[in-house]
């Protein structure tokens, strides 16, 4: 009966559409990787955007973002610099830094999904990334201090940031 009545997953509504979204890569249980989704979630509960939690597959990336206008990419990233490093850039405006060439913790991911959407026109209009470097993504593992605390400075910056474009509720 559920086939018939509603085939597909509701679409999401156009006032939703037009919110901020907010991404976080990663796997809650290995480490340091678990950055994105828990500053994700953090960050959605205290300002109210839209949140995505993403094991990192490119696809699933395009399909998270499409039709948003904004959208905040959190990340863990290894080998471009000391844990704790925090790494920010505009997908929008710059190609994929070199010192974040080979970083992600992710196969076929998020470098290869802004270079995807960007030559077929399906970059958000403002697509912003923050990577975290981290230092353990065994499974298992807490976040390491030098990323918790990355993160708690990441998450200041974002909702300033995001502050910008969110309407009170009472201006609605």
């Amino acid at each position: 009966m559920h086939l018939v009545r509603d085939p597909l997953p509701q679409a999401p509504r156009r006032a939703e559409l037009s919110r901020p979204l907010v991404i976080g890569l990663g796997d809650p249980s290995r480490g340091d990787d678990a950055v994105g989704p828990w500053l994700a979630r953090r960050i959605g509960r205290r300002v109210g955007v839209g949140v995505q939690v993403s094991a990192g597959d490119a696809l699933d990336l395009l399909a998270c973002w499409e039709g948003r206008p904004r959208v905040f990419v959190l990340d863990a990233s290894r080998g471009a610099g000391e844990p704790g490093a925090v790494h920010r850039f505009e997908a929008r405006d710059a190609v994929w830094p070199a010192r974040l060439a080979h970083a992600s913790t992710h196969g076929w991911g998020l470098a290869q999904a802004v270079e995807l959407a960007r030559r077929t026109g399906r970059l958000p209009g403002e697509l912003v990334i923050y990577a975290i470097e981290g230092a353990s993504f065994e499974l298992g593992r807490p976040m390491s201090r030098a990323v918790r605390r990355a993160a708690e400075r990441v998450e200041k910056a974002a909702v300033a940031e995001l502050g910008r474009y969110l309407v009170p509720e009472a201006a609605r």
